[in-house]
């Protein structure tokens, strides 16, 4: 593997790269992403659509913070990280928090799926233990949802809206049984640590959700997979990212802000993108590649209070 060859962005199967020069094939999609049905909003964040060819050759995704469930009716393959075993890839395939850039295992990927984000405590809620089987890995979501084979076989020619109702209708009885396990002070210091504009230590943010240290980093580790700190690194690395996905002619430099100074900032740069600002940057002039790193788009917003009872279906 080579080191801060070229570039990209997000999601386990969402690769391009700075240097190809290919435009969108016809029957490439975007859609923006769409909400789930409101008694799912307590566990799941957004459904995203991605349907595109990619060349995956030196093509790297970054570590990211969120946990996904992929329904790929396209290619399946596996991902390769830049440390540690290969990340296997399954038609249904729960991924979790990611801690260093992947890589695809195979040059040439036709992307067909519908990216399904979890919200930041669900995973565990959903897994138990097994949340730390998909920290920088992944599960066979066949294993969790019984009726996975059937419904990516009914979504794979379906329109965005449509494949967005089954996935309710399929994810609803899935995720009624779920307990919620955390209690407020977890989730307020999960909120609090997501704030952009907080740059506090983690012991200060820690401090305002009435926690004590040793309790929180015990609790996070559990939930999560991955220590606070190593957490709120990589958070830090997405708000740039994501501010370079909505805006690639921003220049770098300007994002220095919130690290020590230029050379720490393009040191954590490489260490969760294995690749540099400017490559990143470049990549994220063309349209296709900020299609294919849609998970650093900010999701729709939830109009419906999360997690609200009800039994009817979709």
């Amino acid at each position: 593997m080579r080191d801060g060859d070229a570039t990209d962005g997000a999601l386990p199967a969402r690769r391009s790269g700075a240097e190809s020069s290919r435009e969108p094939l016809p029957n490439e999609e975007f859609a923006p992403a769409q909400l789930p049905h409101p008694e799912l909003r307590s566990f799941i964040k957004c459904y995203r659509l991605q349907e595109v060819d990619i060349d995956t050759s030196g093509r790297w995704a970054p570590a990211w913070t969120q946990t996904f469930l992929f329904l790929n009716y396209g290619d399946v393959y596996d991902m390769m990280p830049l440390r540690g075993p290969i990340i296997r890839g399954y038609p249904a395939m729960i991924a979790g928090i990611r801690t260093l850039p992947a890589i695809g295992a195979r040059p040439v990927v036709r992307m067909r799926a519908v990216a399904v984000e979890l919200q930041p405590l669900a995973a565990y809620n959903w897994l138990g233990d097994k949340v730390n089987s998909i920290v920088d890995g992944s599960l066979d979501a066949g294993s969790f949802i019984p009726e996975a084979a059937a419904l990516i076989a009914g979504i794979a020619s379906a329109p965005f809206e449509e494949k967005c109702a089954a996935l309710d209708k399929c994810l609803l009885p899935v995720f009624r049984p779920v307990p919620v396990r955390f209690h407020e002070g977890l989730e307020r210091a999960m909120e609090i640590l997501h704030r952009p504009a907080d740059r506090s230590s983690i012991e200060s943010r820690i401090q305002q959700a009435g926690l004590s240290s040793r309790h929180f980093r015990r609790l996070f580790k559990k939930a999560t997979g991955v220590s606070p700190k190593l957490y709120s690194r990589i958070l830090r690395m997405e708000s740039v990212l994501q501010e370079f996905h909505r805006n690639p002619d921003l220049q770098y430099l300007e994002k220095v802000h919130g690290f020590y100074d230029q050379s720490h900032f393009i040191r954590e740069f490489k260490r969760f993108t294995n690749v540099t600002p400017r490559l990143l940057i470049k990549a994220f002039k063309q349209q296709s590649i900020r299609q294919v790193h849609s998970n650093l788009e900010i999701g729709p917003d939830q109009e419906t209070e999360p997690g609200v009872p009800g039994n009817s279906e979709p």
